[in-house]
């Protein structure tokens, strides 16, 4: 199963002190289950944040000022430290 075998490779990366990287671009329970995502130490969030887009990787985050609005502005959470906004550079033609 590949849910068991991401579960298993987070789960002793993590032990190995080694990082994980997971890329999607529509984030869905049935895509990353709930044990998988315990595993993230760095979540990043690009694009439009509210509350329906935030709750699949910040279940807990009530509210977030936004300083800035544009391509790459989202928000990120690094170790459970907290929610911060994050501006990612981008390159428009």
């Amino acid at each position: 199963n590949l849910f068991h075998q991401i579960l298993l490779i987070c789960l002793l990366g993590r032990e190995a002190y080694t990082n994980t990287l997971l890329s999607m671009q529509v984030p869905r329970n049935d895509i990353l289950p709930i044990p998988i995502r315990a595993q993230l130490l760095c979540r990043i969030q690009l694009g439009r944040i509210d509350k329906s887009t935030t709750t699949y990787l910040f279940p807990d985050l009530d509210l977030i000022m936004m300083p800035y609005r544009g391509p790459g502005i989202g928000i990120c959470d690094i170790n459970g430290i907290g929610v911060q906004p994050i501006a990612m550079p981008t390159i428009t033609y």
